[in-house]
Parts: structure tokens; sequence; C-alpha cells
């Protein structure tokens, strides 16, 4: 079983259901492991009440690093190459003190001070810290973050698009503010790859749940792809089965209607 995490079992409120962990308990019961990919960090995960113990994996920042909650390891880890972070740093250079731009190094998110003022310290972020632009080429980087008040993550991604080459980087959003970036040829599906392998499954083998276009490409390589009711339109389009919206529950429900669990 593979899932998204926020806006797909996570609610607004930050929490999992009762339901949601009562599903994740019975997959694990019934020996079914339970994956999830995310557009967040490690700590991002270990952050959330009720799910450590029944994950079997953790493919984080979209698809770039993989984590094992039991014991906790990184299990791969791909950076962008540093002339795509150079470049994307000089493209939003001239609007760096509107445009918010972040990134992961694998240990901690370091980001520039519009980033930290349009998108406020939650504990899910974990240790950060506030640099300058050139402070953001110094170590190997392998997710970055975007945003701004006043342009959307579409226009983000044509500024960037416009002066890099599309092969260098992945580009996507996890919700409706922050243009994701990923190192090229990296995202959800070749994550959930990656973490299945270690488990001696095939991507055609499991359902896929999302929400957000970031789980477009593991939602195409599963076996059966679930969109929340939630979810965003070209999400809702692709997926092969509509279940409820994560503030009911949909997770849970789909799984007891496809007799999953019971």
């Amino acid at each position: 079983m593979v899932t998204d995490l926020d806006g797909t079992i996570i609610r607004r409120d930050g929490t999992l259901s009762a339901s949601t962990i009562g599903a994740a308990a019975e997959l694990e019961r019934r020996g079914i492991p339970l994956v999830v990919a995310i557009a967040r960090t490690p700590h991002g995960v270990s952050t959330v009440a009720g799910l450590q113990s029944v994950l079997e994996a953790a493919v984080c920042c979209n698809g770039a690093l993989g984590w094992s909650p039991k014991p906790r390891r990184t299990r791969w880890r791909h950076d962008l190459a540093p002339g795509a972070v150079q470049q994307i740093v000089e493209v939003l250079s001239s609007n760096f003190t509107s445009i918010g731009l972040a990134a992961y190094t694998g240990e901690q998110w370091v980001m520039n001070p519009s980033y930290d003022a349009l998108r406020p310290s939650t504990a899910r972020r974990g240790d950060f810290a506030i640099v300058s632009p050139e402070e953001l080429l110094h170590e190997p980087i392998c997710a970055m973050a975007v945003c701004s008040p006043d342009r959307s993550p579409m226009v983000l991604a044509s500024m960037i698009r416009s002066r890099i080459d599309g092969s260098d980087i992945t580009l996507t959003m996890s919700d409706y503010e922050v243009l994701d970036i990923a190192p090229a040829r990296v995202d959800k599906a070749t994550g959930v790859r990656e973490a299945l392998d270690g488990l001696g499954i095939l991507a055609a083998e499991t359902i896929s749940f999302g929400d957000m276009p970031n789980d477009l490409p593991m939602l195409r390589d599963a076996g059966l792809s679930v969109a929340m009711g939630n979810g965003h339109p070209e999400v809702i389009a692709a997926a092969d089965v509509l279940t409820t919206s994560v503030e009911q529950d949909g997770f849970a429900e789909s799984l007891r209607n496809l007799g999953i669990i019971s």
C-alpha cells in the first residue's frame, strides 16, 4: 500500500483520524506493507503521531530521499546537480527579496528570509537556518522549494524553465502555494520503486492514494490508483478510483470498499 500524507491521510489540522490509524494498523496485521511517498523530509514524517509503528518505508522529498523508520536510517539519496542549484538561485536572485527559496541538505532546511516569512516554521520543519543566496550553494542539496506572495507555482515554474534545461531538474507541486524541485529524473514514482525493490514488490502490485500533482507519477505506476475527494482536478481525472475527502476518512473507506480491510 502506497500513500501520500498531507491532504490524503493527514487532515487540515495536521492529525491522523482514529479511523486512518486503525486502517494502517489493520494493514500491518494483515502483512501488507505501508509505504508513504511525500514532499516532507524524514523529520516531517517523524512528527506524525500514530504512524511510526506501522510504517514500512518513507519516500521523502518527492523521491529524492528514502528513509526507514525501523530503524531510523537513510536508505538512499539523490542530489540536485550543483550547476542546476546555481542556475535556480541566479534565476530567482533578481526577485530574491520577495520570492521565498528553501533547500534541504539531507540534515536541515536552509532558506532565505522571504521563505521563512511566507511559510512560517512548524514542528515538521525541524532544524533550519536563514541564509543568503550564496550560502545555498555551499553543500549538496536534495530538494528545493520556491514560493511567492504574488506568483503561483506555475508562474514560478515558467520562470525557472525559461532559463534552465528541463532535463536537469524535476518540477512539481505538493500544494497550491509551493513549487517543489527535485533532481533530474526523480519523482515519487522512482522513489516508490526504490522502496518497493527492497520489499520485493512491484509497483503494479500496489494500490496508491494521492491528492496533488506530485502524486501523479506514482499513481500512474500503481496497479490501482485512488484520488481523494479533495484532490487536485488533474489527480481526480487521472485516478482509477475516486474516494471521499481526507476529512471524511477516504483512505480507510476506500480500503474497506476494496475489501482490503474489514
